[in-house]
């Protein structure tokens, strides 16, 4: 069953036309009580720019050649939304609607950011198995063996001493295996995981210096 359509969805719109888009959205969104990201979802979605200017298109423009000024190809012709509207919801379209990839510059910041988090997990995860490599965890594995043993027995009366052999079972190692080379192994893909995330960070720093 389809979502219901939320009734402040339209009066946002409305607010917005009344000041001919004057207005900041978080100025909306607090007036409503939701969220800037849900008011920037809908302004997006819902073409409020296009439907101010009368310049929403038809189905035989959209299929002109050459997208239409304000139109950015496949993502708002259908062919995508097709894609997420099976893969997210209602409130997750919303979210990707408000993603604002026109700004390269806040795109970028973001990135170094995430690969700066990265690299300093990865540095803690190294720096973590570095301090107890030169301790290697044993793993000793026992079994359960028969054991012919030799045993004396005093008698009280005579004084004397007898022995005999009896079959009895005694735990004994079986084998035993070292995991510090495992780890030596873990340690080499983090700090290959490392290397490459430090150059895709380098890369993303260039590019946010180019834009200044």
């Amino acid at each position: 069953m389809a979502k219901a359509r939320d009734y402040r969805r339209d009066k946002a719109f409305e607010i917005w036309s009344e000041h001919n888009g004057d207005i900041q959205l978080i100025d909306i969104a607090n007036e409503l009580g939701i969220s800037s990201g849900t008011v920037r979802g809908w302004k997006s979605k819902d073409k409020w720019h296009e439907k101010v200017n009368g310049a929403l298109f038809s189905d035989k423009d959209l299929n002109a050649k050459g997208a239409p000024i304000g139109n950015s190809n496949a993502v708002k012709t259908g062919e995508y939304k097709t894609i997420f509207d099976d893969v997210f919801d209602d409130e997750e379209l919303e979210m990707f609607a408000a993603l604002d990839l026109t700004d390269v510059r806040a795109q970028l910041e973001e990135t170094v950011r995430l690969y700066a988090m990265r690299e300093r997990l990865l540095l803690k995860q190294i720096a973590e198995i570095k301090h107890g490599i030169g301790i290697a965890d044993r793993v000793i594995v026992q079994k359960r063996m028969k054991v012919n043993e030799t045993i004396k027995i005093k008698n009280k009366t005579t004084g004397t001493t007898s022995s005999i052999n009896r079959e009895n079972y005694k735990l004994v190692i079986d084998s035993i295996t070292e995991k510090e080379k495992a780890q030596v192994n873990y340690l080499l893909k983090l700090e290959d995981s490392l290397t490459k995330v430090q150059k895709e960070k380098t890369k993303a720093l260039l590019s946010l210096m180019d834009l200044h």
